[in-house]
């Protein structure tokens, strides 16, 4: 399963102090498919939005994930006839 990660870049009232820019931001989360946000604590811009998009996309995610998972499933043969190992000599599966 494929972890959903928040980049959160705080302190965003004060925009004076920026060292990193919007697009920046933007473009490193969007190239390691991450979620991004500005916040701030000090003024709560934003933080409740963090957290209901991670609500929102996790369980997406997991039924993507899901729906690969059991596609690979089905992509692969069972075979019910395959002899059981055997444990070697001295040894056993316990």
């Amino acid at each position: 399963m494929q972890v959903v990660i928040a980049l959160t870049a705080n302190k965003a009232d004060l925009s004076e102090f920026r060292q990193v820019s919007t697009e920046e931001g933007q473009a490193y989360a969007a190239a390691q498919d991450l979620l991004f946000f500005e916040t701030s604590a000090k003024n709560a811009f934003n933080v409740n939005e963090v957290f209901l998009e991670l609500a929102r996309v996790i369980p997406t995610r997991m039924d993507r994930d899901l729906e690969t998972q059991s596609a690979e499933l089905k992509a692969k043969p069972l075979n019910l006839n395959q002899p059981t190992p055997q444990p070697q000599e001295g040894g056993c599966y316990c």
